[in-house]
């Protein structure tokens, strides 16, 4: 069932006998945030700060005191504290906020421990050696943890894995193949968070659908490769797969703009029409390389974004009305 929210209780006053306490009492249990909201939201908040500022105390501790740590014992503490973290997280005391918390340190402190490593020895190994294996050491703690920011952290990975591997091993790549690559990638993974979150809501089971915060997050992503991948088609005269490219582009920006009005979701509808703007300005860039193609370019600008807030305003007020 739908949280009833501020706009559904004046709609119901307006045209309905419904009294002032009434109303009021809807509001207080329906609408204001309560002790237990403002509680949970303290325990998050509170839970990150803490997460965050230990593991840059550790990082830091590290910098400070490197020269004075045996080798063995700068291992030795990294090791001690992965395994502490990730027992903790077995512990059956512990909830499962705290738990995905705690896996989402120990995952961090898994990258601390192969760089760590890797100064120590001086394995003269490429930072795509580095990601890949802090990418394959943590992988069964994200599948397990289920935790969104946790996974943000792993597609950080993946990508980061990539781009080193494109740069310092597949050298012959070029730098069109790496940009539609990373589009790609990034686009896999915001439609397979999506179809997840489909799958979850269909099957009613109790687990962590990806929230509209990481959805975004991977749409800004895939978006902003998409506008990189179609730059490079317009400025660039060595485009081996023009064709291909923008029609995966059109693809996500059609399939984009019906999912956002399908699920009310402004965010596509806000991302996808800006990364339009900004291609045809590049057009225009390059066709009209002067003077009076800076004023056209800056013209169409404001125009396309008046444009664009008039409509979502437009919308966002039908989407009410039809609530």
């Amino acid at each position: 069932m739908k949280k009833i929210n501020s706009d559904d209780i004046h709609i119901v006053s307006r045209h309905s006998n419904l009294n002032a306490d009434t109303a009021e009492q809807l509001f207080q249990t329906q609408v204001y945030r309560n002790k237990e909201d403002w509680k949970m939201f303290c325990k998050r908040a509170l839970l990150t700060l803490g997460v965050s500022l230990t593991l840059a105390g550790i990082i830091f501790f590290f910098a400070y005191n490197w020269a004075e740590l045996h080798k063995f014992v700068k291992l030795g503490l990294i090791e001690a504290l992965i395994i502490g973290t990730t027992l903790c997280s077995f512990s059956k005391k512990i909830n499962p906020l705290s738990r995905q918390f705690v896996l989402t340190a120990a995952a961090v402190l898994v990258g601390i421990f192969f760089a760590v490593y890797g100064q120590i020895y001086q394995t003269g190994a490429n930072a795509y050696d580095f990601f890949l294996a802090w990418t394959l050491f943590i992988t069964l703690w994200v599948i397990l943890a289920n935790f969104p920011p946790l996974w943000l952290i792993y597609i950080l990975l993946i990508n980061l894995t990539f781009y080193f591997y494109a740069e310092q091993v597949a050298v012959d790549w070029s730098s069109e193949v790496i940009i539609n690559s990373l589009f790609i990638i990034n686009t896999i993974f915001l439609i397979c968070s999506l179809l997840a979150n489909k799958i979850l809501e269909n099957s009613q089971q109790v687990a962590v659908i990806f929230p509209n915060w990481f959805t975004t997050v991977l749409l800004l992503s895939a978006v902003s490769f998409s506008t990189i991948a179609a730059e490079y088609i317009i400025f660039s005269n060595e485009s081996n797969y023009p064709i291909v490219t923008l029609t995966l582009i059109a693809i996500l920006y059609a399939s984009g703009l019906y999912y956002g009005f399908k699920k009310r979701n402004s965010s596509y509808l806000t991302l996808i029409p800006l990364s339009i703007i900004i291609l045809i300005n590049s057009f225009f860039i390059r066709e009209m390389d002067d003077e009076i193609g800076l004023l056209i370019t800056s013209a169409f600008s404001i125009f396309a974004v008046i444009i664009v807030v008039k409509s979502l305003l437009g919308i966002q007020k039908t989407w009410k009305n039809e609530e």
